[in-house]
This record gives C-alpha cells, structure tokens and sequence, in this order.
C-alpha cells in the first residue's frame, strides 16, 4: 500500500494467498469463511441467553451458508450477467466471480423459511418444526445480526478483490488497485521475472518490468512489448469502469544480459465504496447486537428485521451513486442495486411501523 501527496492510496497486494495446482487460498475467501465462523458463536450467545440453544441448531449455519450461495449466484446471473444461462458450467462457478446481495437476502429469507417449516404430507400444508421454538419472524430477527456482520467481511473481500468499483473520486482522496493490471499481463508474459509497481505524480502508475535472463533476444523484447503489454494497457484503457487510463510509451533497457521495461499508467482514483459499506455494516451489527442485549425479551417481533431492513438498504441506495454500474440493464437514473434495494427498503419501513405500533399499544 502507498500514497502519494494528495491522498490517493496505491492498493497494490495480491488477494491471493496461496496457491496449489488449480485450488487457491484467497483473503477474500478466508473472510467469507471467517464471517460464517464469528457469526455460529454470535448465534450459540443468542440462543444460550436465551435457553433455546441445541447442537442441532448448528443446521441453521448449514441452511444459511446453501441459501447464501444459491441466492447470491442466482441473484447475481438474472440481474447482472443473465448470459450465464446459456451455459451451466459456467453458472456454476461462483468462486470466479459474481454474487449478489440481494440475490443473498433473498436466499436467506428461504433459508430460513425451510429451517422454520416442514411439508406435512397428511394435512397438505406448511407447519413449524419443532426446533428451538422460535417462530419464523423470531429467526430472522435473530438471523440479520449476523448477516451484518457477514456482510461487513464480505465488503472487505470485494475491496481486496478490487470487485464492486466505485467511481472516480476527486484527486485528493481515492484508491487505485494495481493487482488486476499485474495479473492481467503477467498471466500473459511468461518470459517475465518480476514486475514492480509505484505510484508517481499525477496518480499515474510506474511499471518496470524485469525479464529473465534467458531472455537474451532484444527482438523477444519487443514483440512483447508491442503485441502483448502495449496492447493491453490499450485494451485496459478503453475499458470503463476499471483503474487505468492513458499510458506513456514504454522503453526498453538493458543491463548486462538482463531486459527491463518501463512505462507509466494513467491511474483513476475511486471511492473505496465497498470499505464504506463494510463501515455502515460494522455499525448496523453492533447497535443490533446492542439492542437485542438490551431488550429482546420486550421488543416487538420482527423490530430487529425492520431496522436492519431499513439502514442497510438504505444505505445501498445512497452508497450505489458512488459505485460503477455493472448490470447490463439500465432503465432510468437509478442504477440495478439502487432499484432492487427499494423494495427491501420500503418492506423495513413497514416492519418498523407496525411495530412501533405494535410497541405503543403495548405500553398503553
């Protein structure tokens, strides 16, 4: 990481760990997994605070981490990448890429559904099981202080990922990720030893590129610098919605044997939009905990799923207009994260209000 004067801030680390064959370690796979761990105890407190806790109840875990990724993939190819359809391999391969928040809402809300109900055969109608006792509402009251939590590692994983761009921002605050230029080239040129990156003036990147020393042909040289990284760095800079904009030519050196090549990327500054969703997600997670620890045997049913309904989708509609759009569809000024997020939104508000009416009449 390394900022230059005016504030912007070079994220330049690999997201990947470690590496065996065709399996990888990545953070944002680790946090994904962590978000899941934190939140099993988080649970067992609840339900041992509450005496409703069995070693049965790890299942829960089990329906929330399948209606997690099935919600999160399914949302992901109908609203941004339907052309997934057409092909079930690729649909399939989540762990490449593509997985929707709302599309995990959802899957939870089902999740959860089928931990609560069962299909009763002999009266051809849904009924509780007998599980911890809680009802349906209960569950997901319980259920979306976790989700919180997990939403907050998952951020992170997107920014260490550089996944869910924001926009540019202005030149005294911004981050630009450096790694998905390196894996785009590198994976490309396999004659190269090392490749250094370092932000210069003006936010532009500075590329220098070392050669192996087997590569003694100053023609080998250049035919990857015009047919490969030249013609990436212009491919990358038409693109929109990624870090990198004009570049300098690139010029070639040699010391003894060895080949060097330099160059300087026109960096773009973007709001880490998804650190300031992990932000409002650390919050929502600790006033929920706080106000369940506080009042859960008085709160009104369905109080907890409201609020959680309201601040994190609201906060998605205001956050989305500092973030790329990456659907392909696009009907009016509000972006495909925006849209979808309304409706949950205007569900939290009903939650809300009819609790506190609820609570009122209550207290009268």
């Amino acid at each position: 990481m390394q900022a230059n004067f005016i504030g912007v801030i070079l994220i330049d680390f690999d997201p990947v760990l470690y590496k065996w064959d065709y399996l990888s370690l990545t953070i944002y796979g680790v946090l994904f997994a962590a978000g899941f761990a934190i939140s099993r105890y988080v649970v067992k407190y609840m339900f041992l605070r509450e005496g409703r806790w069995r070693i049965e109840s790890d299942m829960l875990l089990v329906y929330m981490i399948l209606g997690t990724a099935i919600g999160a993939r399914l949302g992901h190819i109908i609203f941004y990448e339907p052309h997934l359809l057409n092909s079930f391999t690729s649909a399939l391969m989540m762990w490449k890429g593509g997985l929707s928040s709302h599309g995990t809402s959802v899957g939870i809300l089902v999740a959860v559904a089928l931990y609560t109900y069962h299909w009763d055969f002999t009266q051809s109608t849904f009924i509780r099981t007998e599980r911890e006792g809680y009802s349906y509402l209960q569950y997901i009251d319980r259920m979306v202080i976790v989700v919180a939590l997990g939403g907050c590692f998952i951020r992170v994983g997107n920014f260490v990922n550089a996944e869910s761009l924001g926009k540019p921002s202005s030149n005294f605050f911004g981050v630009i990720h450096s790694w998905p230029l390196e894996r785009d080239i590198l994976s490309r040129v396999g004659s190269i030893d090392q490749m250094e990156v370092s932000l210069g003036i003006d936010d532009s990147l500075m590329l220098l590129f070392h050669f192996h020393n087997r590569v003694r042909d100053s023609m080998v040289v250049v035919g990857y610098r015009q047919n490969i990284i030249e013609n990436r760095l212009q491919v990358l800079a038409k693109n929109k919605g990624n870090n990198y904009g004009a570049y300098a030519p690139t010029i070639i050196k040699k010391h003894l044997d060895h080949f060097d090549l330099s160059t300087a990327v026109k960096g773009i500054p973007r709001h880490p939009v998804q650190l300031y969703e992990a932000l409002v997600y650390l919050i929502l997670f600790l006033s929920l905990i706080l106000l369940w620890h506080r009042y859960h045997s008085t709160l009104s049913i369905g109080r907890i799923f409201g609020i959680f309904l309201v601040v994190l989708f609201g906060s998605r509609v205001l956050l989305e207009f500092f973030k790329e759009e990456t659907s392909l569809f696009n009907f009016s000024w509000l972006n495909m994260g925006q849209m979808l997020s309304i409706p949950f939104l205007l569900l939290g508000i009903y939650f809300c209000y009819e609790t506190s009416k609820s609570q009122n009449e209550h207290e009268i």
